[in-house]
């Protein structure tokens, strides 16, 4: 991007770059989560500038307007734990967006930016994003979900996403006091694969 639009972006990501989140950069995201557990699909950051973004999580999770407010401690090697005592402050506000028969599409929008802070907030809520194994998710199947559906002899299914199903979305950056700037990333091809078969055999 260039001229003066392209330079005040410019200006603004670097007099804000330090104020965001880590995943706060850029997006809105949703996932996908099973019956039996909950989860978060968007999550939106509020600072300088702030993102959305969708999860499918397992289960049917009604959150409206979901407010966690629950510190979290990094205790190395990519582990947190929730700790009232000695965690940082972290706070995630969640809403669910789609119900399925299995799973819920939830919007995920996170205040703070800790380290794995949406998923092990919405897993406090008995909640997981599809695929998040570490957190007690499952990955979603195919076989699931279709009636009927059988795989060869012999076969190994596999998981229509071999990920967990979070997507940034939507960012948008405070330019001034009166301008904001918001940007949109379409689903991925993985994501939007998943969505759309849970439209068609999930509903």
């Amino acid at each position: 991007m260039t001229g003066r639009a392209g330079k005040s972006i410019c200006s603004v990501w670097q007099n804000n770059i330090r104020m965001m989140p880590r995943y706060a950069i850029g997006s809105t995201a949703k996932l996908l989560v099973p019956l039996l557990s909950r989860k978060i699909l968007k999550l939106t950051a509020l600072s300088q500038c702030s993102s959305s973004i969708g999860k499918l999580i397992n289960g049917t999770q009604v959150f409206e307007n979901l407010h966690v407010d629950l510190p979290i401690l990094n205790l190395g090697a990519k582990n947190v734990a929730i700790n009232r005592q000695e965690g940082k402050p972290a706070e995630t506000i969640f809403n669910s967006l789609k119900y399925y028969k299995h799973y819920t599409l939830v919007e995920c929008r996170p205040i703070t930016g800790r380290m794995h802070q949406i998923r092990i907030h919405l897993a406090s809520q008995r909640a997981n994003i599809a695929g998040d194994e570490m957190y007690g998710g499952q990955p979603v199947f195919l076989s699931q979900i279709k009636r009927g559906y059988r795989i060869g002899k012999d076969q190994e299914e596999l998981p229509i996403m071999k990920r967990f199903a979070l997507h940034a979305k939507q960012i948008t950056f405070k330019i001034d006091e009166n301008r904001e700037m918001s940007f949109d990333a379409p689903y991925p091809k993985d994501f939007a694969t998943l969505i759309k078969l849970l439209d068609k055999f999930d509903v």
